[in-house]
């Protein structure tokens, strides 16, 4: 169980790194975090364990689900700022070009 857990912040810290947008990283979040998720499955195997394992396994698990969910979040910023930058980047205006010349009757031309 506890290589299961560690395998899965693995898994989830390298496709967080690799994410480009933020309709994929909201698909990774289902696919780790979600109701049908990978820690979710891994959770439910946890009745199997015995008295003494199961403390340690949750103690890990939640610190396993707190990680991803702090990358999660990190990543949702980063990429939040990459687009507003983007979309500045895109519509700024150069204020020291010529503007439009104006016809007699008031209408650019």
């Amino acid at each position: 169980m506890r290589e299961k857990l560690e395998s899965l912040r693995r898994e989830a810290l390298e496709a967080l790194d690799r994410a480009a947008s933020s309709e994929e990283l909201e698909q990774l979040k289902v696919r780790f975090l979600g109701r049908k998720g990978e820690l979710t499955a891994v959770l439910k195997e946890m009745g199997k364990l015995s008295a003494d394992e199961r403390p340690k396994i949750g103690a890990l698990a939640n610190e396993v689900r707190e990680k991803i969910e702090t990358e999660f979040a990190k990543m949702s910023s980063e990429l939040r700022g990459r687009a507003m930058a983007a979309k500045l980047k895109a519509e700024t205006i150069d204020v020291t070009l010529p503007g439009a010349a104006q016809a007699p009757d008031g209408v650019a031309s």
